[in-house]
């Protein structure tokens, strides 16, 4: 737990000490395809912020209901494209992944989780618009065995293997604008 909190506070440092090290903010929404044979459908949507051409930070924040349980979760999620930041496979890992469980009569209960992620990204229309498939594993070291039980026994939707397709769009807010000029000469007489 300190560990994750010092890593935390490391990434903070690192992304306020250096000059506006945002090159792209994106917003995407994700469709959660494993919750397709186990109802209900499950929706959750992120905020990303490019920090370097092939690292990325994700916030996904995630809403699961079950018939008498609910499930928040927000995380951080560092992503890894190790070919190009547009297209092509990335691996992703949560730093920090909490989430709520709200039990019916009123008991909210936090917990922690961890996942790991493999996706392909592909862009268009100039890189405006994403696309990705991801493959994400809950609880890949089984260091909190005891909290995705729990979560799972509650609504069973919540697998340990979910696949999820993501759309997005690419605000590039930080992009320089590159402008023609004309010169012109003129002869001396």
């Amino acid at each position: 737990m300190k560990r994750k909190k010092v890593l935390i506070l490391l990434l903070f440092v690192f992304l306020s000490s250096s000059k506006l090290f945002a090159l792209n903010i994106s917003l995407g929404a994700s469709f959660d395809l494993s919750s397709i044979w186990v109802r209900p459908v499950n929706m959750s949507g992120d905020l990303r912020v490019d920090i370097l051409d092939n690292l990325r930070v994700r916030v996904p924040l995630s809403f699961y209901k079950g018939t008498y349980n609910n499930l928040f979760t927000i995380s951080a999620v560092v992503d890894y494209s190790p070919f190009d930041r547009y297209t092509g496979m990335f691996f992703g890992f949560a730093l920090a992944e909490l989430g709520l469980l709200y039990k019916g009569g009123g008991n909210m209960r936090m917990l922690f989780m961890n996942e790991l992620q493999v996706g392909f990204r592909q862009s268009a229309f100039n890189n405006y618009v994403f696309f990705e498939s991801i493959l994400s594993l809950r609880d890949p070291f089984f260091a909190f065995n005891q909290q995705y039980k729990e979560i799972n026994s509650s609504i069973p939707s919540y697998t340990k293997v979910k696949f999820m397709l993501n759309v997005g769009v690419n605000f590039d807010l930080f992009k320089k604008k590159t402008t023609k000029r004309t010169t012109t000469t003129k002869k001396k007489t």
